[in-house]
């Protein structure tokens, strides 16, 4: 992939699919989401992330939110205990700063630093859901670096993941500075 800004071929090779679609990216968007700078989960690392995906527990982000303990409980090394610590520190995690959300989609680009950028425009979840379009606009101001590829703008791959937000009514709200 040739980099417009470094006039230099990048040096890794990607996936086209970018979206859940691909079983590595896939995987590996799921650790990003639950890494302790995005959604900090406490015991969902990523052998848990890993064994999860292979029982089909989860595919995507909204999947954590809707896990049936029932058969985790059942699986070899889940107890009673583990599982309800579990659940526990999921719906914990209901409540992420807008910031932290951000990051954790796991979007091509945009780190820790441009999350705090974008956070800071659009204030709160329902703004952010509603003014997706000006994405690039607010990064290319405060960062000349960063260019993001359109398809990110709308986020469309992402999009079952806003909605289902909502029906967890998981709260993505920039805390106060």
């Amino acid at each position: 992939e040739y980099n417009k800004i470094t006039k230099k071929n990048d040096a890794v090779r990607r996936c086209s699919s970018e979206g859940y679609y691909c079983d590595k990216i896939s995987i590996e968007k799921l650790k990003h989401f639950v890494s302790k700078e995005a959604f900090n989960i406490d015991g969902f690392g990523k052998k848990i992330v890993e064994g999860f995906w292979k029982l089909k527990l989860i595919k995507f982000p909204q999947d954590i939110f809707k896990l049936d303990y029932s058969k985790i409980e059942k699986l070899d090394g889940w107890g009673k205990l583990s599982v309800e610590n579990l659940k526990y520190s999921i719906n914990q995690k209901k409540n992420i700063s807008l910031e932290r959300f951000i990051f954790a989609l796991g979007i091509r680009h945009i780190g820790l630093e441009n999350a705090k950028i974008l956070s800071k425009h659009f204030i709160s979840f329902v703004n952010f859901k509603k003014d997706l379009k000006c994405f690039d606009k607010i990064l290319a101001f405060s960062n000349p670096i960063c260019l993001i590829p359109k398809e990110y703008i709308n986020l469309s791959k992402d999009i079952c993941f806003f909605s289902s937000i909502e029906y967890f009514k998981l709260s993505a709200e920039s805390l106060p500075q």
